[in-house]
C-alpha cells in the first residue's frame, strides 16, 4: 500500500509540469517547425523538441519583440541559438525579457541543422 501511494503521489506531482508543455511536430521530411504564441513575463509557454542526441539543432525567435528563450543547461534569455544536442529531449520556455502589460505575440522556429 505505502509503495502504491508513493507511486501515486509522484504520479500526481510531476504530471502536471509536463501536461503544459507542447510537443514540436515536424511535417515528414521537413528539417523546421514553427510555433506561436504569446510571451508573459511571469508565465512561460513550454515545447518539447525530440531529437537524437548529437545534431545540431536551432531555435529561434522569428517574430516577438521583447521575446527570449530558455533551455536549461544550455542557456537562457536567447533569441537565436544553435548547438548540438546532448540528451534526446529537450524543453524551451518562452517569456517576455522585460515586463510588459499583455501578452506579446510570438513565432518560434525550430531548425535540424
Amino acid at each position: 500500500m505505502r509503495v502504491f501511494l508513493t507511486i501515486a503521489a509522484l504520479f500526481l506531482f510531476t504530471a502536471p509540469a509536463h501536461a503544459e508543455c507542447h510537443q514540436v511536430e515536424f511535417q515528414r521530411g521537413a528539417y523546421s517547425a514553427e510555433v506561436t504564441g504569446h510571451a508573459y513575463h511571469a508565465v512561460t509557454d513550454c515545447f518539447i523538441l525530440e531529437v537524437r542526441p548529437g545534431q545540431a539543432a536551432r531555435v529561434r525567435v522569428i517574430y516577438g519583440p521583447n521575446v527570449v528563450f530558455d533551455v536549461p543547461g544550455i542557456g537562457n534569455a536567447y533569441t537565436d541559438m544553435q548547438f548540438y544536442t546532448q540528451t534526446r529531449r529537450l524543453d524551451v520556455y518562452v517569456y517576455q525579457l522585460k515586463p510588459a502589460n499583455g501578452g506579446q505575440p510570438y513565432r518560434l522556429k525550430f531548425e535540424i541543422v
